[in-house]
């Protein structure tokens, strides 16, 4: 009975309308907020009374840390579920609002239960000292045994194969306007910079010269593209042979080989012409090499995985500007547990001089290429990394505008331009508002804007939480990520964003015949997108959640070298929190999407392993 209670309230709590919920405060628009929907309903009531049917039999209690994530993304899904209602702040539902406070209460709690649920059941799960038994598939033992003669060149196949299919679909290739601003640079065409890393501006440069030499830059960009899918498809595919090197799970990672190959949130942004997918190659093998050496020191060295792994952090160096800073406070992380730890917990005395002297290496060739290609802006400038203190001044401005004094302003005016984020402020996106920081500003005009953002959080907090939810929330949201696929076309958008004229300068042109295929794919990813199972697994707020409730479970277990793997994925995420926008651009999350699954078998193989 309490459970048939429980998934009543549950399915009100997941069920609710907040749009409908935010234009009145009547207890009566309690009615109208729940969905006119009684089948769906009773089965949601059905599922859920089921599920914690079910996590009352196969889970474990789990602890703090534990309960703390899973409040965590409920709060998460929650206001990001808020936001998409069209509804620009969570006051308008929590402020003198008792309908509104009752239903966030259900909806936050039953997120909080159903993720509670799960990863008592993972925490259960890794407790078992077998694999669950499953009944003998005949059709897959042919291709497990095969994957497991051949795990390099099955797991190359399955991925590079689908992808060029998916590249083809898009001809010529799917291009953005930081791509177009490197290929301006490369041709001359714009003032040479260091805005973007140089050995990615040169990579896609030189295939759109080579295109031209051929006849027509389309094919150059789809060369380009096609030598992306084939660069990240050798590394993830070496880094899966890699883990069934230490694991020998085939089944599992000929899984891990399909579900990378065929994901939509992945094979619709690999496609993508940009220095960020050949980055997640890199990220995905220097996790993995990571992973070897604390598993396997001695296989890590003996095998000379120590040459890829610095051979990753290089190249992740020169294709993203923000390598140094999540792989730089890994280090701080792991020196501090080696002092702390004094028994030397975890194993990091060779990793962090290999990773300092690397760290030199790669960021010495990227002065290099810069000195050579740039003209000015030879360093990237400061506003990239103010992201979160700037959209907290504009979200304050735009709410609490008659508590801020002409002191305060002037501070403000020292460091943004008041007047241009007041009026330009976008919740999702901080590009607007950082573009107006000044440069010159000098460190004590910095400082005393630290303080008055301190001061500012002090006397509302829920300003700078919201600043923060609205930008990055959807990272950590399980029910509905915005997923905003790549459509194909190198000039697609141009007319609206203006910039045909540059397009046609170049010689780049979409091709109608392509636009029609790349149609077809769309509909099959919106397909995918509303089926159930299949979106949780392409949403990755649900990934985000694997990869925390991994760490946690790992940190609950007190597996300090598991632990340790996991903590250069945090730390980039932490940059990515620190940048202008997350919500949409998949390119972003794809590091994190790609190691996942990857992190996964290696865990629960792991813990098993121990088990047994």
């Amino acid at each position: 009975m309490k459970n048939f209670i429980l998934a009543c309230l549950m399915t009100l709590g997941l069920s609710v309308s907040y749009d409908v919920i935010a234009n009145s405060k009547e207890p009566a628009v309690v009615y109208s907020a729940i969905p006119n929907n009684p089948t769906l309903l009773l089965f949601s009531l059905i599922g859920i009374y089921l599920f914690l049917t079910y996590v009352q039999k196969k889970s474990v209690k789990t602890n703090w840390l534990q309960t703390s994530l899973s409040l965590f993304f409920a709060y998460c899904t929650w206001s990001i579920t808020i936001y998409e209602s069209g509804i620009k702040t969570i006051n308008q539902i929590i402020s003198g609002n008792l309908v509104g406070v009752f239903f966030s209460v259900l909806t936050i709690g039953s997120y909080t239960i159903i993720l509670n649920g799960i990863q008592g059941i993972l925490t259960n799960y890794i407790k078992q000292p077998k694999l669950l038994s499953v009944p003998e598939l005949r059709n897959l033992e042919k291709p497990t045994n095969y994957f497991a003669k051949n795990p390099f060149l099955t797991s190359f196949v399955i991925i590079f194969s689908v992808w060029l299919v998916i590249a083809i679909s898009s001809f010529p290739s799917v291009f953005m306007g930081d791509s177009l601003d490197q290929v301006e640079q490369f041709l001359g065409i714009q003032t040479r910079t260091a805005a973007h890393p140089v050995l990615s501006t040169m990579f896609i440069g030189v295939f759109v010269k080579i295109g031209q030499l051929l006849g027509h830059p389309n094919m150059g960009v789809f060369l380009y593209t096609v030598s992306q899918l084939f660069i990240v498809s050798i590394l993830v595919s070496f880094s899966i042979n890699l883990v069934y090197g230490l694991t020998k799970r085939a089944g599992s990672l000929l899984a891990v080989s399909l579900l990378i190959a065929l994901l939509p949130s992945i094979n619709g942004t690999v496609i993508l012409a940009t220095k960020d997918i050949i980055f997640s190659g890199f990220f995905v093998l220097y996790i993995v090499t990571l992973a070897m050496f604390f598993l396997d020191e001695k296989k890590f060295f003996q095998d000379k995985l120590w040459i890829y792994h610095s051979l990753s952090i290089i190249f992740m160096l020169l294709f993203r500007y923000n390598t140094i800073h999540f792989i730089g406070l890994s280090l701080i992380v792991y020196i501090l547990a080696e002092i702390v730890g004094r028994k030397r917990i975890i194993r990091k005395t060779s990793l962090v001089l290999l990773t300092i002297a690397t760290l030199f290496i790669g960021s010495g060739m990227n002065r290099v290429l810069v000195s050579v290609f740039a003209e000015k802006d030879l360093t990237p400038n400061r506003r990239e990394m103010l992201s979160l203190p700037f959209q907290q001044t504009a979200r304050y401005i735009k709410y609490h505008e008659d508590e801020i004094s002409a002191e305060d302003k002037e501070i403000i005016e020292s460091v943004l331009d008041y007047d241009v984020i007041k009026n330009n402020y976008n919740p999702v996106r901080s590009d607007a508002v950082k573009r107006t920081h000044k440069e010159d500003a000098t460190d004590a005009e910095m400082t005393a804007y630290f303080k008055l953002v301190a001061k500012q959080t002090l006397a509302h907090p829920l300003v700078t939480l919201e600043s923060v939810t609205a930008s990055h929330g959807n990272l950590f949201n399980v029910n509905k990520s915005v997923n905003d696929y790549y459509k194909n076309g190198v000039v697609l958008d141009a007319d609206e964003k203006g910039m045909l004229a540059r397009y046609e300068v170049i010689g780049l042109s979409d091709s109608n015949v392509f636009l029609k295929l790349n149609k077809v794919r769309l509909f099959f990813y919106s397909l995918w997108d509303r089926l159930p199972i299949l979106s949780q697994i392409n949403n990755y707020g649900v990934q985000m959640f694997v990869f925390l409730s991994l760490f946690v479970l790992c940190l609950r277990k007190k597996y300090f070298e598991l632990v340790a793997i996991f903590i250069p994925v945090g730390a980039f995420v932490g940059t990515l929190i620190a940048g202008p926008i997350t919500q949409g651009y998949l390119r972003y999350e794809l590091p994190v999407i790609l190691i996942t699954p990857i992190l996964f078998v290696l865990t629960v193989s792991t813990f098993k392993k121990n088990q047994s």
